[in-house]
């Protein structure tokens, strides 16, 4: 009897090897989408230490991406054209071989560069001629840092939390409210000034739908007795108040000084958008200011345009109670 013929061993799975036309499409995907890589020189051995970074296929056979191979491929592909004596490539890919030297021993290496330009920038017989260093325009930009002093430090936390300063407590609050600090020293303060700016927001919108409800002792009988040109000057301070207020609560508690907007700064930027939208009045940004104050301290209300039709209003309304209470106690 036979014995059993032993089991074919697996076959290993081929070894995947880098090609001359992989390495052409991994240097045409940096061409494409590394504009900070063009009009520079750089060495053939500074372009074999990114393209796996940049191109996936080759991340895992990074030493299989040499020089002899990227050379071969890249000249094959783009031709051999250095750009010297008005030499030009269609591709805009320029190759050119230059000797330096490097810990002291003279070792050449081809360097290429790429550009988007219809001739060469920087040709090597040109003084301009610079042999850079790939990694480090291609690194990431760190932040740099630079000491502050105390009053720098305390401005830039004032502007990261601007609306839990005692600024924005005096700019939006009601003056008649004071600011809890000794009761509840750790309590921000930041949501409550937030809440308020919401609700006058809200009340600047029902102005511009009804504008006798944006107006100290408004009611809709004040149609017939406030002019037309009145109401619209209403209407225009919600709008302009209301735009105001919501990019202050858009721009003024961001991080950095150069993108925080002042009070000052929200209002005029009101009053252009109010131009954009089609509002022909002329309004300064002093005049949104004041109209916000006029807002803050007011209950969210503004001064009625017709203050004696309010006030011969009210008056003939209080006669009609009284005649109304007389009449009452007589029966």
């Amino acid at each position: 009897r036979k014995a059993p013929a032993p089991a074919k061993a697996a076959a290993a799975p081929p070894v995947w090897t880098v090609t001359g036309p992989e390495l052409v499409k991994a240097f045409q995907h940096i061409i494409y989408s590394l504009p900070q890589c063009h009009d520079q020189w750089f060495t053939d051995a500074d372009w074999c230490s990114v393209l796996p970074d940049y191109w996936s296929s080759l991340k895992n056979y990074r030493d299989q991406v040499t020089t002899k191979k990227f050379i071969t491929a890249i000249k094959r592909h783009f031709g051999d054209i250095s750009g010297d004596r008005g030499e030009i490539n269609p591709n805009g890919v320029y190759c050119v071989q230059r000797a330096r030297m490097i810990n002291g021993k003279n070792t050449k290496n081809w360097c290429f560069l790429i550009t988007r330009k219809s001739f060469c920038p920087y040709p090597p017989s040109s003084p301009k001629f610079f042999i850079g260093d790939i990694t480090k325009v291609l690194e990431p930009l760190l932040p740099q840092y630079h000491p502050v002093s105390s009053r720098g430090l305390a401005n830039n936390i004032l502007k990261e939390t601007y609306f839990d300063s005692g600024e924005a407590w005096r700019m939006f609050m009601p003056s008649d409210v004071a600011k809890q600090k000794k009761n509840d020293p750790g309590k921000s303060t930041g949501d409550d000034v937030k809440a308020v700016i919401k609700t006058r927001m809200l009340a600047c919108q029902a102005g511009i739908q009804n504008f006798w409800e944006a107006i100290e002792g408004g009611t809709k009988e004040d149609v017939d007795d406030v002019s037309d040109f009145k109401r619209r000057k209403v209407i225009f301070k919600c709008h302009a108040v209301y735009a105001a207020l919501r990019k202050a609560l858009e721009s003024m508690e961001v991080e950095g000084s150069q993108n925080r907007l002042t009070w000052i700064q929200c209002c005029e930027f009101a009053i252009e958008a109010m131009k954009v939208v089609g509002f022909d009045e002329t309004f300064a940004s002093n005049s949104v200011s004041k109209a916000h104050v006029e807002l803050r301290d007011n209950n969210n209300k503004l001064r009625h345009p017709n203050e004696k039709a309010r006030k011969k209003k009210a008056a003939k309304e209080e006669e009609e109670d009284v005649e109304s209470e007389d009449e009452s106690t007589s029966d």
